[in-house]
């Protein structure tokens, strides 16, 4: 990005290509790596699955069964109270022995009318778990919100390097995040993928290196993107000075 280079390097392709490799083969074999970190007996379910079987691609399956489930047998929704998980989930069990496992408060337990093992909920299977169809507005709109905030600030900012690998880092984050449905998904992975990206500038600051100079707000979004008005208002600024007066 800082090179203005279309295609990445011959030797980036050439590093990328065996890290690939690599984090195929440790996610086909967790067993035989977890017994070569530690030595404890590891008992693993082998399951033969075609191709798109897996569980990773069965959310209209868990959106069907939350459908069917909530509120139907569980007597009620959610009520967005799962959430608080967020503030519970930094807290280590060697500080909170009794620490639940979850959320702290939960209106009821999937698991107790069903067997939704690697479950996932998605964007719009956690808007119904929360409150069925005002649940899946509201959670569209904050997670629309949200990712269209930091489109539109990121837009907005001065292009560094550093601005950049965050903003990627973020925004590829939102797949997993519309899978995942949760609050509390945005947040952990956030800290996860956001963190070397900081750790990185904190280094350069750190060491006084010279940081990369920007290339500058995008040129298209500075015309486009006017702090002084909605996208609508500017068009009906547009159509009104266009009509004849």
């Amino acid at each position: 990005y800082d090179k203005k280079r279309r295609w990445p390097a011959a030797w980036m392709v050439a590093l990328v290509i065996p890290l690939v490799a690599m984090f195929y083969i440790v996610g086909q074999e967790r067993g035989s790596v977890r017994t070569f970190l530690d030595s404890g007996k590891i008992v693993e379910v082998q399951e033969r699955t075609g191709f798109m079987e897996t569980m990773d691609w069965a959310n209209m399956e868990f959106f069907e069964y939350l459908v069917e489930t909530v509120p139907r047998k569980t007597g009620t929704y959610g009520l967005f109270v799962d959430n608080l998980q967020v503030f519970t989930e930094p807290v280590p069990r060697k500080l909170w022995k009794d620490k639940p496992i979850g959320a702290p408060i939960k209106m009821f337990n999937l698991l107790d009318y069903g067997r939704p093992y690697g479950f996932t909920l998605s964007l719009p299977g956690a808007g119904w778990y929360e409150l069925g169809w005002l649940g899946i507005v509201i959670m569209c709109i904050a997670f629309g919100w949200l990712y269209g905030r930091a489109y539109s600030r990121f837009m907005r900012a001065e292009q560094t390097p550093f601005t950049v690998m965050l903003y990627c880092a973020f925004m590829m984050s939102a797949v997993v995040a519309f899978r995942d449905g949760l609050l509390l998904t945005i947040v952990r992975q956030s800290v996860f993928y956001l963190a070397p990206v900081v750790v990185m500038q904190l280094l350069v600051r750190a060491y006084g290196a010279a940081e990369p100079k920007s290339a500058g707000a995008l040129p298209v979004a500075t015309r486009e993107l006017d702090p002084a008005g909605s996208p609508r208002e500017r068009r009906r600024r547009r159509a009104a000075q266009a009509e004849p007066s």
